[in-house]
């Protein structure tokens, strides 16, 4: 049965469902009904997130090769992969895939980011959605299906990055938790550039 985790709590993937080997990370969002005008012109926004997993060593990133996006869609040794969007879902969604035994020793945590697409150029933030989330499923037939599901509300927020969650691996075991902090980063590589 999957788990609504909120800001403060965490789930432990190895020890809830030992069987699981592969992730996936799958985050949505729902543009808002009756959106407002855009420039003065009667069409509602339509906004666009780009997804992205950036693995870390010891809080840092190592190398821009270790951010996972839509540009960069596989991880050194496979263990991390962009799947893309899916356009046969209700939501706007974007995957990624995890293979838990294949993520290098010195990676202790991946940080899964969206950003709004060119932010600057359309005009658009987070807080004109209408809703993010996250779900985390074992994508592995002997596993559990969805495990954890995330929901994030930026109303209000004029940010246009946020890191959503994290995927921490800590003495042999791999726990999942909210981090649902926004930045004013406009891209990927400007947060990315924060964390080397």
């Amino acid at each position: 049965m999957s788990k609504n985790l909120q800001l403060g709590e965490s789930f432990n993937i190895t020890k809830e469902s030992p069987e699981t080997a592969s992730l996936l990370v799958s985050v949505g969002w729902y543009n808002r009904k009756n959106n407002f005008k855009i420039f003065n012109k009667n069409e509602a926004a339509t906004i666009d997130l780009d997804a992205s997993a950036i693995l870390l060593s010891k809080g840092r990133l190592m190398g821009t090769n270790r951010v996972i996006n839509s540009e960069n869609n596989v991880s050194e040794g496979g263990s991390v992969t962009h799947i893309g969007e899916n356009k046969y879902l209700p939501e706007d969604t974007e995957n990624i895939s995890i293979l838990l035994e294949k993520i290098p020793e010195d990676v202790d945590k991946i940080l899964f980011v969206v950003n709004v697409d060119s932010p600057e150029e359309k005009g658009h933030n987070l807080g004109m959605l209408e809703d993010i989330f996250v779900r985390v499923s074992d994508s592995d037939s002997k596993g559990n299906g969805e495990l954890v599901r995330i929901d994030v509300s930026c109303e209000g927020s004029t940010d246009v990055t946020l890191i959503v969650c994290e995927l921490t691996k800590e003495e042999g075991s791999f726990i999942i938790e909210p981090i649902l902090a926004t930045s004013d980063c406009k891209d990927i590589s400007e947060l990315a550039e924060m964390l080397m």
